[in-house]
């Protein structure tokens, strides 16, 4: 097979180009002289225009992955700054639509005849490039759209949350210029917000972790059509909505629980408070009944040693009777009785009182009982009948006798204790000191 391509291009090219040219001459000479003869082919047989370039390009990648690195392009003698032209993807290598554009840019520049389907082939190209930036920009425009109003909605949440007097957790303040900060800078960078994990701080539905919208990686892809990209870029919208979608419903469910949480603890202090007060209440009042209780008391003593002094005080009037009763009768006073009674009867003296005509008693009235002792019961009265008032006598010295005298008119009843206690005053006056 004789080429006559190296000198037409040899005579033509730039040094680059020159390079370029010989590359494909030296891929493609070993394998036409590794054939086994040298046999004629017809011209429509041989390969043109695009198929042309995707066999060169198969030869260039000699790790066959489908793209032509860096490596790679140094050994096939590709100069470095077309292939960082043509690198539109910024991947560090050559796919095959941008082999194919490379490989027809130097055909144009050699000027080398280009077929239409070459031409054809790289229009198509380009097209699904324009299609994908402006795919890519449109999404690229939506996800800032999108955060620019979750900010917002962020925004108008908190105000409408402060205006309504919503309780605000310790270092809040401190934190609202950190939380708006993001909001100043949205159309440079993203605003990086994070769903709060402790359960103390209040979540806002609308902030939610910021998502990476695989679109970019759909518009890497280097071998998918047009409508396989479109596709694509669809299903991949719809994946972010759905996330997006699920982190707010989450979100808002958190937020949600943590004011029910709130509304529980309050209620729960506020009728803790209420018992509280109530129990202080109550027990206010017993003490304070307790001690009116302690002062009726005290006051309904005094008032009654008051009377008893009153009475005890009023010198020659005769016992009341409660004290015939067996209540208490001042020591002083039963004790100065006995002692002027007893001193009479030793030394046979009148008392104080003989001088004058004795007292006598009416008919059918009980005899005289020695004083402070009770007189006795008549046979006649109830035993619970309060005994008559004994009246006070003239004791005669002849007649009295300490230890044997006893009046011939008192008939003691044993049957009563009041006559047992009068039978032993007779026998013994010394007894009942």
């Amino acid at each position: 097979m004789k080429l006559n391509v190296p000198n037409r291009v040899l005579s033509v090219l730039p040094p680059a180009p020159l390079l370029t040219a010989g590359l494909f001459l030296a891929l493609l000479t070993p394998q036409l002289s590794a054939s086994p003869a040298p046999q004629k082919r017809d011209a429509k047989e041989q390969p043109k225009g695009v198929a042309l370039i995707k066999s060169t390009f198969q030869k260039v990648d000699k790790d066959q992955d489908g793209s032509v690195s860096v490596a790679e392009s140094q050994n096939a003698r590709i100069p470095s700054a077309l292939f960082d032209e043509h690198d539109v993807d910024g991947t560090k290598s050559l796919n095959a639509d941008e082999f194919v554009v490379l490989y027809k840019d130097l055909l144009v520049k050699a000027n080398k005849p280009v077929t239409q389907d070459l031409v054809s082939e790289v229009a198509r190209i380009q097209a699904r490039r324009r299609a994908l930036e402006q795919e890519a920009k449109k999404a690229e425009d939506a996800r800032k759209a999108q955060e620019a109003k979750r900010v917002e909605d962020a925004r108008k949440g908190q105000a409408d949350q402060n205006a309504q007097g919503a309780p605000v957790t310790p270092g809040a303040k401190e934190a609202q210029p950190a939380k708006q900060q993001p909001v100043r800078g949205v159309q440079s960078a993203p605003a990086p917000s994070v769903v709060p994990s402790d359960a103390a701080t209040p979540v806002d539905p609308d902030v939610i972790p910021e998502a990476k919208a695989p679109v970019a990686e759909v518009v890497k892809d280097p071998g998918a059509t047009p409508e396989e990209t479109a596709k694509r870029v669809e299903e991949a919208r719809r994946k972010q909505a759905d996330l997006d979608e699920t982190r707010i419903r989450e979100a808002r469910i958190k937020a949600a629980e943590q004011a029910e949480a709130r509304t529980k603890a309050g209620r729960i202090k506020a009728a803790e408070e209420a018992a509280a007060q109530a129990e202080a209440r109550t027990k206010a009042g017993r003490i304070k009944a307790a001690e009116q209780a302690a002062e009726a008391r005290i006051r309904a003593a005094r008032e009654k040693a008051a009377a008893e002094a009153a009475a005890n005080g009023s010198g020659g009037a005769p016992p009341n009777p409660g004290e015939l009763k067996g209540e208490r009768i001042p020591d002083g006073k039963v004790k100065s009785v006995k002692r002027t009674v007893q001193s009479v009867t030793r030394k046979g003296e009148t008392p104080p009182s003989a001088g004058k005509p004795a007292a006598t008693p009416p008919a059918g009235a009980p005899a005289a009982q020695p004083i402070g002792r009770p007189a006795a019961q008549p046979a006649g009265k109830p035993a619970g009948a309060a005994p008559d008032r004994a009246q006070p006598e003239t004791v005669k010295p002849e007649t009295v006798k300490p230890e044997t005298a006893k009046p011939e008119t008192v008939k003691p009843a044993t049957s009563k204790p009041a006559d047992r206690g009068a039978d032993r005053s007779k026998t013994d006056p010394g007894k009942g000191r």
